[in-house]
């Protein structure tokens, strides 16, 4: 097994907006820029993707990042479906985190 493996390139990000838009258009119908003629729901290439790099996690495929991919995807689809939620809540926790903060800094 590596260890501190470096990821390179954006496409844990791309894959998360993918998500998004999958998510929110998922009968939108979507294909492969190289072959056109064959295409697919939304919701299908959510899966697809999903299916792909999480069996590329599982089995530890090393040309791809698929943990990153895998990443950027689950992000992706929690912020479609909870992001709303979280961004409401989120004044409590910086007001915790900037008390914490000031602590640690008044300690040195």
């Amino acid at each position: 097994m590596r260890r501190g493996a470096m990821s390179l390139g954006a496409s844990g990000a791309i894959l998360a907006v993918v998500a998004a838009l999958c998510v929110q258009y998922p009968d939108a119908q979507l294909s492969i820029i190289f072959l056109p003629f064959f295409t697919f729901s939304a919701a299908a290439a959510l899966k697809g993707v999903l299916l792909f790099d999480a069996t590329g996690v599982l089995l530890r495929w090393r040309f791809l990042d698929h943990a990153a991919h895998l990443g950027g995807t689950l992000f992706g689809v929690g912020y479609v479906l909870y992001g709303q939620e979280v961004w409401k809540h989120r004044e409590p926790i910086l007001k915790t985190w900037h008390q914490l903060r000031e602590g640690w800094s008044g300690r040195r």
